[in-house]
């Protein structure tokens, strides 16, 4: 998986640094902190997503982009929490997103929303641990895609290395995407 490879070296700088700005065990103090969390989850998922869903006919390339998006996890955890509908579309929306304009900028950002459900796998325990959520009271976000995760990641892997075999150009945009992809997560948490 040498594209894959590439991208993890191009942007383990970035992805660093949102680690340490996110620690997101600090949002397990208390259901309030952790849906604060949530609700900058889905303001920045939600309009990335539709950016996503626009930037790549996705149907063309062999790839099912809608049973990949997270932003309808996001909403089930937000009402299951206690928000209203009202609520949730009254949240602001994160505007400055990478750009998703040469083709291979929308496969380096899906890669990092892709990549983000591998680490969801041990938040999902600690959400357990610390706060008793569970998938299906509130912490369905970060289940992913629960057992699957690991061969979803696998899918999404082997996908995205043939594309990176169809569209050697892109391979550098891919790349610059996903670090401003990091990098949006970064800026929106602070």
């Amino acid at each position: 998986m040498a594209f894959l490879h590439d991208l993890k070296t191009q942007t383990s700088v970035v992805h660093a640094a949102l680690e340490k700005q996110l620690d997101i065990v600090r949002y397990f103090e208390s259901k309030t902190s952790y849906v604060k969390l949530l609700e900058r989850f889905f303001s920045l998922y939600e309009p990335l997503e539709e950016n996503l869903a626009q930037a790549l006919d996705w149907r063309s390339e062999g790839w099912d982009f809608e049973s990949r998006r997270k932003t309808p996890w996001l909403t089930e955890d937000l009402l299951a929490l206690g928000l209203t509908a009202q609520d949730i579309s009254a949240l602001p929306r994160c505007t400055a997103l990478p750009d998703l304009t040469p083709p291979g900028a929308a496969v380096g950002c899906l890669y990092v929303l892709e990549g983000s459900t591998l680490g969801g796998q041990v938040i999902t325990r600690l959400l357990k641990q610390h706060l008793e959520v569970t998938p299906e009271t509130g912490g369905r976000f970060f289940s992913g895609y629960a057992e699957a995760t690991v061969p979803q990641w696998r899918d999404f892997g082997a996908w995205a290395e043939d594309w990176a075999l169809r569209h050697p150009e892109q391979k550098a945009a891919a790349a610059e995407a996903a670090s401003q992809t990091f990098d949006s997560f970064t800026r929106w948490f602070q």
